[in-house]
């Protein structure tokens, strides 16, 4: 399984590294990865109770 965060890193180093991407379209790229990251932050605090309320409402 790929890891979301490194799916994240490698999303900025290509928004970076890009030169057909307007200043204005990057920061605003950029600023939309920070919030992929932290939400993806936030799941991973969550996963066992996700997966526990997952698991409770199949039964």
């Amino acid at each position: 399984m790929i890891d979301p965060g490194d799916q994240i890193d490698t999303l900025r180093d290509r928004i970076q590294e890009s030169e057909e991407i307007s200043d204005e379209d990057r920061d605003a790229l950029l600023d939309f990865s920070d919030h992929l990251y932290l939400l993806q932050v936030a799941v991973r605090k969550r996963r066992p109770s996700v997966q526990a309320a997952i698991t409770s409402a199949r039964l």
